[in-house]
C-alpha cells in the first residue's frame, strides 16, 4: 500500500504542473531568473556609481603652470644668422608643425602637438599639448626659446610650460649654433 501512495503523489505532483515541469526544475528557474535580475541590477548601479566618479588626474611631471618657460642660446660669433635660424628651424620641425614663421623677424612658432607625451603602452595623451616658440635678439646674438604646454582639468585649459621639453630644446639648439 505505501507503495502505491508514492506512486500517486508522484502522479498528483506531475499532474500539478503541466508538461511533466517538476519541482526541482521550478526552483532552479526561479533561483536563475532572481541571480538574473540581482546581477542585472548589480552591474547597471555599479556603472551609475563609475560614470558620477570624478576622472583621476594624472599628473604631468614636467608641467609647470604659469608664467615662465623662457631661456636663451647665445648664437656663436662664427655662425651667421641665416644659417642659425635654417639649423633652429630643422630641429624643430623634427617633432613640430610650423604655425608661423617669420624669417627677417627671427620668430617661429609651432601648431600644438599632442602627441609629445606617449606612455610606455603607445597611449598619448589628449589632456596635453605643447608648442615652441622661437624669437631671435634683434642683435641677431641671442635665440630665446619658449616651450608653453598646456593642460586640460576638466572642461578648461590651463596654461604652463614643459621643463623638460623646454631643456630638451635649449640643448639641442645650443649643440648647433650655442657657444
Amino acid at each position: 500500500m505505501r507503495r502505491h501512495k508514492n506512486v500517486n503523489s508522484v502522479m498528483e505532483t506531475r499532474d500539478h504542473f503541466k508538461n511533466g515541469v517538476s519541482l526541482k526544475s521550478l526552483t532552479s528557474r526561479r533561483n536563475f531568473i532572481k541571480l538574473a535580475f540581482f546581477s542585472t541590477v548589480s552591474i547597471v548601479f555599479f556603472e551609475s556609481c563609475r560614470a558620477r566618479r570624478t576622472p583621476r588626474v594624472v599628473p604631468i611631471a614636467s608641467f609647470v603652470e604659469g608664467d615662465g618657460g623662457w631661456t636663451s642660446v647665445l648664437i656663436s660669433k662664427n655662425v651667421k644668422y641665416e644659417l642659425a635660424f635654417d639649423d633652429v628651424l630643422g630641429i624643430v620641425t623634427r617633432n613640430f608643425e610650423i604655425d608661423m614663421i617669420s624669417p627677417e623677424a627671427g620668430y617661429l612658432r609651432t601648431k600644438w602637438n599632442t602627441t609629445y607625451i606617449k606612455m610606455s603602452n603607445g597611449y598619448i595623451r589628449k589632456d596635453y599639448r605643447v608648442r615652441i616658440t622661437i624669437k631671435m635678439s634683434k642683435e641677431r646674438n641671442k635665440i630665446d626659446i619658449h616651450a608653453q604646454a598646456e593642460r586640460l582639468i576638466g572642461d578648461s585649459w590651463r596654461s604652463g610650460y614643459d621643463t623638460q621639453l623646454l631643456e630638451t630644446m635649449r640643448q639641442d639648439i645650443a649643440g648647433v649654433v650655442g657657444m
